[in-house]
């Protein structure tokens, strides 16, 4: 035998080993790819929630409840810090505006979802939505940052003062943010109080503002979702139900009819489709009918899959190098 064949081997008897817990943990921890997509102002996203980041409008999927609250970061230039930054009684944030113009301004919002709830059940959702190709496009959502963009004035313009809305006001529901109608004005206030419209800042030679959304997250490519469909079905379930998700006690997430109609043409021509989508929803009880019908429509499918071995031969190729690294193994081929 050859020394990477026995040492495929040896990955293999380890994965044969692990829980189902410890397998989501690996492909977690040392599969995922990390992805982004900056997406129109006017765009809301739901945390936790699964994209597909086709384009914009985003097309989500569920959502994954977090396991503790989002982290708000306060407003900072990009690049510098603090700089003149002022938090005022109201809570809105004051810098003069000679830090500011011609730089960029933002905050993020830092979410935890529970990516192992998605691991999950993922299958089961991509076959329910009849998704057959790339899976790597569908990212879990952990991190949204909002950038305000300041230009360089043709004059010069006043000393004066910009002003920055809570951070708090992007929520829109308890995991949902936006941005929101006023999130910025200039004044030569510096209590801010004499708000300075659009119109009459740039008369007086304020730059406007350029508003972008930067969507953060996690995807895995095909030969990860295929991993699973594996595991799960060599360790007694069905891949393609939520019986995983059920055993483990994640909460399961059952499918709305608007989320099919997104999702129908989206391996075809990708057509645009409406934002406003409320595609899932928690379900702690889902009708176990619904997952006997579908763990029988495709058992035969299953039963015909012999490629357990194979794929574990390849995956030693993501997997041998994280696993010996871990134990301090050094790898020569």
């Amino acid at each position: 035998m050859s020394p990477l064949n026995a040492r495929a081997e040896i990955v293999a008897t380890f994965i044969d080993s692990l829980t189902l817990e410890e397998y989501h943990g690996l492909c977690n921890r040392n599969l995922p790819q990390h992805r982004g997509i900056t997406i129109s102002p006017d765009t809301g996203v739901d945390l936790g929630t699964i994209f597909h980041c086709s384009g914009d409008p985003l097309k989500e999927i569920p959502f994954l409840q977090s396991m503790q609250a989002p982290l708000f970061s306060d407003w900072t230039t990009v690049g510098g810090g603090a700089g003149t930054r002022e938090v005022m009684h109201n809570g809105w944030t004051r810098f003069q505006s000679g830090d500011v113009i011609n730089n960029a301004l933002y905050h993020s919002i830092i979410s935890f979802p529970r990516q192992h709830t998605w691991l999950s059940q993922a299958n089961h959702i991509f076959r329910h939505l009849n998704i057959t190709s790339n899976f790597e496009d569908y990212v879990v959502v952990d991190g949204i940052a909002f950038y305000l963009n300041i230009s360089q004035p043709n004059g010069d313009p006043p000393e004066g003062f910009l002003f920055l809305c809570p951070t708090e006001d992007f929520r829109t529901s308890s995991s949902s943010l936006r941005w929101p109608a006023c999130a910025a004005y200039w004044s030569l206030d510096p209590f801010g109080i004499a708000r300075l419209g659009p119109k009459d800042a740039t008369r007086l030679g304020f730059p406007p503002f350029e508003l972008l959304t930067r969507v953060e997250g996690y995807s895995w490519d095909a030969s990860v979702y295929e991993g699973l469909r594996q595991f799960h079905q060599a360790k007694g379930f069905d891949p393609y139900s939520q019986d995983v998700a059920r055993n483990l006690g994640h909460s399961l997430c059952q499918l709305s009819p608007q989320v099919g109609a997104l999702f129908a043409h989206v391996d075809g021509d990708d057509v645009g489709a409406d934002s406003d989508v409320s595609t899932y929803r928690e379900s702690e009880n889902l009708d176990d009918s619904n997952s006997n019908a579908d763990s029988a429509s495709h058992r035969n499918e299953a039963d015909m899959s012999v490629l357990w071995w194979p794929w574990k031969f390849l995956m030693t190729i993501k997997l041998v190098l994280i696993l010996f690294a871990l134990f301090g193994f050094h790898v020569h081929f």
